[in-house]
């Protein structure tokens, strides 16, 4: 197990650091402005499972 900061540094060891950009992003701008619910996107899969999608602004690719 380790010491807390040995535990923290374990999992920002464990994270891509464009990783967590991107997710700190998408977090920051789902925090600071309303998220229209008509601005989901819905999609089925193949065996009937529905999956939703969020379209994120803060994340442009």
């Amino acid at each position: 197990m380790g010491s807390i900061t040995s535990r923290y540094q374990q999992i920002g060891n464990a994270v891509p650091v464009n990783m967590a950009y991107h997710v700190g992003k998408c977090l920051i701008t789902m925090l600071t402005e309303k998220v229209d619910k008509n601005s989901m996107m819905y999609s089925r899969k193949i065996h009937k499972n529905q999956v939703k999608q969020l379209s994120i602004p803060g994340l442009n690719y």
